[in-house]
């Protein structure tokens, strides 16, 4: 299988513009380190230092804030292949 076939990145940025092989390469180096979370664990949390970021090859995630009750509200869903 192709690193395309592998990569939600490329694949979606494909859609929009033709990539060269130099370009496809450069965002293939992206997708070399992996980390894994178990469903229903916060990736990030707000306010901590250090963040990194993520490119979600698989799953779905969602970003949520914390309500002055302490309820959830969830703000925006994260498919594969977003940043």
């Amino acid at each position: 299988m192709t690193v395309e076939a592998h990569s939600p990145l490329i694949r979606k940025l494909s859609a929009f513009v033709a990539l060269s092989e130099a370009e496809i390469a450069l965002l293939a180096l992206l997708h070399r380190r992996r980390r894994t979370f178990i469903a229903g664990r916060d990736m990030v949390h707000q306010g901590q230092s250090g963040q990194v970021a993520y490119i979600l090859s698989s799953g779905w995630v969602c970003s949520y804030k914390i309500q002055a009750d302490g309820t959830r509200q969830i703000v925006d869903f994260q498919m594969p292949g977003i940043f």
